[in-house]
């Protein structure tokens, strides 16, 4: 044998007793280490078990208890206990040789010599994924070499718990390992794994019974994904070292009490003491800023909505509102409703399109859970990449132990609710397991890419209320990753909100039948289907429409908008600008790229610049630094928002304005856009009552498209980005649309407007045939990107739950993480397309200083106290402060390709130490220019970041 021999006498315990789990290695840096320690693997897989037994107590979601329970044939009591059991077992595969005797652990060796029990040299040619063997081992030890007598379900469930490390396999792998046995050690090692099985069983089964599941459990349940979360955070959960006694003892069923208090404790450093739980209120107490004024009709719709009976039946409502009703109050109200009826577990996501949007709605959803939330703490995370940086996290961050000794302090009759960033919910893949959450969308989404943990993204939404705005801008690609997210978080007993002012009849209908495939939908041509505002619900099978007078579905304002075209040339759009300047209007300019706006706001500079101030003439777009774009922001809410001072000024932007924003403008040009997207942007005008200039009485929306001859179509190339940014079809529909209409109503138009547009793809009639070809060909390049994007997002979706089968059958490849920027593009788990890159924008002084500012007067924090150590926070936000996104293809491939000796060596050893720079790509400029990438780009301190075209 391989075996070492040492001059130490051997323990009198059996193998299996000896087994290791953990070692002390993790506190080398501390006080108290101990080289020789290991914590022996029984008493981890017993700590984990009941990890998993408090969690199904008190955090597994009652839908998710009452399926599995149902499902087993079991009380719900009775299920968790067998379930807890399960994950208990999640690490029996590092009872292998190649675990065994990871790293040569000399004293754990020592521990081991005795009666011959050995390394076999052919068990550890090759390394095998513990979690991967402990699937192999249960299916032999519950096989016994008959193959035939292990129900399908009991198999499923081993290899569910078996990828609680985020690495997926397949039947054949697991299979072939328990036939062969040779990478799981022979038969000592089998005789010592069985043994530790049986030990651990009948410590369980004597403190808490197990019974037996049903014979006709379905052989891979949907909510298996859900379990497999659940013992991914009972593991992560029960392995926090200083939470379970160091002395477990060698008695297992002595040492049950010590273990269960162990997790109770671990579940409190955590902060999983309580559940989330809402409670129904009036819309006056949930917004009491509001209390002045009365819900309108939308937002009482929801408060009265009949819910069922069940408080675990997943619920899907689309809310489709015009822009500034108050749809983010009306589902906030609800979920308020759907939540409070939650025993365990649910909770509260809120899902924006973008980071911006989701920060700039921070404040209102903390003040709703102050009202909300039953208890003193609201476990609350922002959830984005890097949110944790967001300048006001570092006041959210606590651990139990410090909130509670804030109460202490206070007194003893404060009932306020203190919404928290509880510590432990930082990691990136932990933001979704907190009570309440706001963040992007693609944190969802992320739950249904073959990313590493993928299922505990969902498990973390299981049960919830999960609020998705503005619905109607995601393009096709991440379509395709919402309509795989619905059927899942319908699975897993989540409710869902979709709010959106302008969504097609066609996109509303893919996501109800994506949610329920076999729900009977309500005929498309009925007077409740067409009538706006609407609120439609999704519920066993049934959807249930909720629109027009009768239900009291009516908009609280009507507006009329005068509609107008102009020639999208700089020179027209600011000579217009200028005359309503001197009519004292509030205007914008909405463009639909950057470098269009940038080339619009200096004409219009060079025409009035001496007229406004430059508090009064603004540029907004997503390609300046991030801590001016923050600034920028906070001025333009504060100059064209809703308590706005009057007089003339001009706001010229991109598509940052049409989302999320609460704008108040006069006058409104936009570049022609799709129809939803110029509704979205029109929402903007005469958002709010005030007194208007006389000549702007009226709202106005001028859109800016070239003139046309009959029978041709406009050249919109420039303004979709040559096909990019918009189609071409619905660009030129669209234009066709406005052309013959003079004005629009809203909100009774919205409808119409829409389905105009989306509700059919025949070619327009009238066309030249010269037109016609030009048609054609952008249907067939628009078609074939629609196949490219739904064949891109289908590589990379997980099953449907009605197919979850298929991921234990063929055993899918595991996708790098979405910030992974050393992956390939293929092998990301995307949940948006098209490339990117995020920059830092340095500017390089004449000795070679590097600075954040272009002034040179700000050096950048690259530097910590030690060599060794990450930058503090601050420098990284800093650091983060002067940063953007670009998706220059060109430059993208530049930076990536560049080498290590091209990189300033200030920023090389900065990102090895510091985590949070991973990713970045730092771009130096001299004198405000940075040409290495083959294209020149320029800083200019009014236009931002310019990139010139070759």
């Amino acid at each position: 044998p391989l075996l070492l021999r040492y001059a130490v006498p051997s323990p009198s315990l059996e193998p299996w007793h000896l087994f290791w789990a953990k070692t002390d290695r993790d506190n080398r840096d501390r006080d108290g280490y101990d080289p020789e320690w290991t914590r022996p693997l029984w008493a981890h897989l017993l700590d984990v078990g009941h990890t998993a037994l408090l969690l199904w107590e008190r955090i597994v979601p009652d839908g998710l208890r009452r399926r599995a329970g149902t499902a087993l044939g079991m009380t719900e009591d009775e299920a968790g206990s067998w379930l807890s059991f399960w994950i208990g077992l999640h690490d029996l595969g590092k009872a292998i040789p190649s675990f065994q005797f990871l790293d040569k652990h000399a004293p754990y060796l020592r521990r081991m010599q005795h009666d011959g029990f050995a390394l076999r040299p052919r068990a550890t040619t090759k390394r095998l994924h513990h979690g991967h063997a402990t699937i192999s081992i249960l299916y032999r030890e519950l096989t016994d070499g008959e193959p035939n007598v292990l129900p399908p379900f009991k198999e499923s469930l081993a290899a569910f718990i078996g990828f609680h490390h985020g690495h997926l396999t397949d039947m054949a792998s697991w299979r072939s390992n328990a036939v062969g046995e040779a990478i799981l050690g022979g038969a000592d090692w089998r005789q010592e794994q069985g043994l530790l099985l049986r030990a651990v069983h009948a410590a369980w089964e004597g403190r808490y019974g197990l019974a037996q599941p049903s014979a006709d459990v379905e052989a891979v349940p949907d909510w298996l994904l859900g379990l497999a979360g659940w013992a991914t955070l009972a593991d992560w959960l029960g392995s926090i070292a200083d939470a379970f006694p160091r002395d477990t003892g060698t008695d297992l069923v002595a040492y049950l009490d010590a273990s269960h208090n162990g997790a109770a404790e671990a579940l409190h450093r955590a902060g999983f003491d309580s559940n989330a739980r809402l409670t129904a209120r009036t819309f006056d107490e949930l917004f009491p800023e509001l209390a002045r004024y009365e819900p309108r009709p939308i937002q009482q719709a929801l408060l009265d909505l009949e819910l069922p009976v069940d408080s675990t039946v997943p619920t899907l409502t689309i809310l489709e509102a015009p822009t500034g009703e108050g749809k983010t109050e009306a589902a906030l109200a609800l979920a308020a409703r759907q939540q409070s009826r939650n025993e365990r577990g649910g909770g509260l996501y809120l899902a924006l399109p973008t980071q911006a949007t989701a920060n700039g709605l921070l404040h209102r959803s903390m003040d709703f859970l102050k009202q909300a939330h039953v208890g003193s703490v609201a476990s609350f995370r922002l959830a984005y990449g890097r949110s944790e940086l967001h300048p006001e996290s570092e006041a959210l961050l606590a651990t139990p132990d410090e909130l509670a000794a804030l109460y202490d302090e206070e007194d003893d009759t404060t009932t306020e609710t203190r919404v928290r960033t509880l510590r432990w919910f930082l990691g990136r893949k932990r933001a979704l397991l907190a009570s309440y959450g706001l963040g992007t969308i693609d944190q969802a989404l992320l739950g249904v890419l073959y990313s590493r943990h993928f299922f505990l993204r969902l498990f973390g939404l299981a049960g919830k209320t999960v609020v998705v705005d503005e619905v109607h801008a995601y393009d096709v690609y991440m379509n395709a990753l919402v309509r795989r997210l619905l059927p899942w978080l319908r699975a897993l007993g989540a409710h869902v909100i979709l709010l959106s002012a302008t969504l097609p009849a066609r996109t509303r209908r893919e996501l109800l039948e994506a949610w329920d495939p076999d729900a009977e939908l309500p005929d498309e041509a009925s007077a409740k289907a067409t009538d706006y505002p609407a609120v439609w619900m999704s519920v066993e099978g049934m959807v249930r429409v909720l629109a027009g007078k009768e239900d009291g579905l009516t908009a609280s304002r009507t507006q009329v908008c005068v509609l107008d075209r102009a020639d999208p040339d700089p020179e027209t759009v600011t000579r217009m600008v200028a005359e309503a300047v001197e009519g004292e209007a509030v205007v914008a300019v909405v463009c639909n790229t950057v470098q269009r706006a940038q080339d619009v706001f200096k004409a219009v500079q060079e025409r009035i610049g001496d007229t406004l101030s430059s508090d009064d003439l603004v540029l907004f777009h997503a390609r300046f630094v991030r801590r001016e774009r923050q600034r920028i922001e906070e001025h333009v809410l504060e100059r064209f928002g809703k308590r706005r001072a009057q007089g003339p000024a001009v706001l010229v932007g991109t598509q940052v304005i049409e989302q999320s924003l609460d704008l108040d403008m006069d006058l409104m040009f936009s570049d022609l856009a799709p129809i939803d997207l110029l509704l979205q942007r029109a929402g903007r005008l005469h958002r709010h009552d005030r007194e208007r200039p006389q000549a702007h009485a009226t709202p106005r929306l001028v859109w800016l498209c070239p003139e046309w001859e009959e029978g041709d179509l406009p050249d919109v190339n420039d303004l979709s980005g040559y096909g990019y940014i918009y189609t071409r079809t619905i660009l030129w529909r669209t234009a066709r649309l406005l052309e013959s209409r003079p004005s629009w109503s809203l909100p009774a138009d919205y409808r119409s407007l829409i389905e105009a547009i989306y509700g059919s793809d025949t070619r327009p009639e009238g066309l030249s045939s010269e037109a016609e070809a030009r048609w054609e060909s952008a249907m067939e390049k628009e078609a074939d990107t629609k196949r490219s994007s739904e064949s891109e997002a289908e590589k990379r979706v997980i099953p449907t739950p009605s197919e979850l089968w298929r991921m234990i059958a063929t055993g899918q490849y595991e996708l790098a993480d979405e910030d992974d920027e050393n992956a390939h593009a293929s092998l990301k788990a995307m949940t948006r397309e098209g490339d990117s890159v995020e920059v830092v924008v340095l500017h390089e002084g004449e000795d070679g200083t590097l600075f954040l500012d272009p002034a040179l007067s700000v050096k950048a924090p690259l530097s910590g106290s030690s060599p060794k150590k990450p930058l503090p926070k601050e420098a990284v936000r800093a650091l983060l402060g002067a940063s953007l996104r670009l998706s220059h293809q060109r430059i993208i491939n530049h930076l990536r390709a560049r080498s290590s000796s091209e990189t300033p060596d200030a920023w090389r050893k900065a990102t090895d130490t510091t985590s949070s720079l991973a990713g970045l790509y730092p771009v130096v400029m001299r004198d405000g220019v940075w040409d290495d990438a083959g294209r020149v780009v320029r800083w200019h301190d009014t236009l931002g970041l310019i990139v010139e075209t070759s």
